[in-house]
C-alpha cells in the first residue's frame, strides 16, 4: 500500500491516488495490515494469498451492497473519498474508490481468516464430525459480522452460496476432516 494518507485507485482510472486523510479507519487499516501479514507468515500462509481471498470476499459484498439498506459505512467513505459528494459520478467513484473504501473490511476479513478461533466456529457450524449445511444463523458468520461492525451482515454472508467466503468455509471443513486432530492447515 501507499503512504499513510494515499491509497492507489483501481487500475485504468484517471485518478492515480485517493486522499484518505479524512478516513482514519482506512489509515489505521493500512497500519494494521502489517501485523496481519506477519501473523499470516507465522501461521505458514502467504500474506498475498490471504489478502487476495479477503479482497475477493469483500469485493463480492461491495457488488451486493447497493441493495443493503443497512449499509451506511461504505457510502459515507465513498463520498469522503470523492471529496465530499460522489454526486452524478457515483458509478465512476464506485470503481475508482472501491479499494480504498473497503480496505478496512479486507484487513478485518483477512485477520478473521487467520484466526484459529474463527476456524473453530466454522468447524462447529458445519457439524464438526457430522457434516451438515452451514446455517444462516451460524456462529462464524455472526462473529464475522460483529468484527466488521455490521452484526446484520452475518446471515447475508452465510447465505451467499457460491461466494469465496463459503468456499473457504468449506475448505476449513475439508482440511480439518472428521477424524483430524484439533487444528488445521491455516493457509487460505
Amino acid at each position: 500500500m501507499g503512504g499513510d494518507a494515499l491509497l492507489a485507485a483501481d487500475a485504468d482510472q484517471p485518478l492515480e491516488h485517493l486522499d484518505v486523510r479524512g478516513l482514519p479507519e482506512v489509515v489505521a487499516a493500512q497500519r494494521r495490515w502489517a501485523s496481519v501479514a506477519r501473523w499470516a507468515v507465522r501461521a505458514g500462509a502467504r500474506p498475498e494469498r490471504v489478502f487476495a481471498l479477503a479482497q475477493a470476499v469483500v469485493a463480492r459484498w461491495w457488488e451486493q451492497a447497493l441493495r443493503w439498506e443497512r449499509e451506511t459505512i461504505w457510502p459515507r467513505r465513498l463520498h469522503q473519498v470523492a471529496g465530499g459528494d460522489a454526486g452524478g459520478d457515483l458509478d465512476q467513484w464506485r470503481i475508482a474508490g472501491r479499494n480504498a473504501v473497503v480496505f478496512p473490511e479486507v484487513v478485518a476479513v483477512a485477520d478473521a481468516l487467520l484466526d484459529p478461533a474463527m476456524a473453530e466456529l466454522v468447524w462447529a457450524d458445519s457439524g464438526a464430525g457430522r457434516p451438515r449445511a452451514l446455517p444462516a444463523e451460524g456462529m462464524f458468520c455472526r462473529r464475522l459480522g460483529e468484527r466488521l461492525g455490521r452484526g446484520w451482515l452475518g446471515p447475508l454472508a452465510a447465505t451467499d452460496h457460491g461466494g469465496p467466503l463459503i468456499a473457504w468455509m468449506g475448505s476449513v471443513r475439508l482440511r480439518r476432516g472428521a477424524d483430524g486432530p484439533p487444528g488445521y492447515d491455516n493457509d487460505p
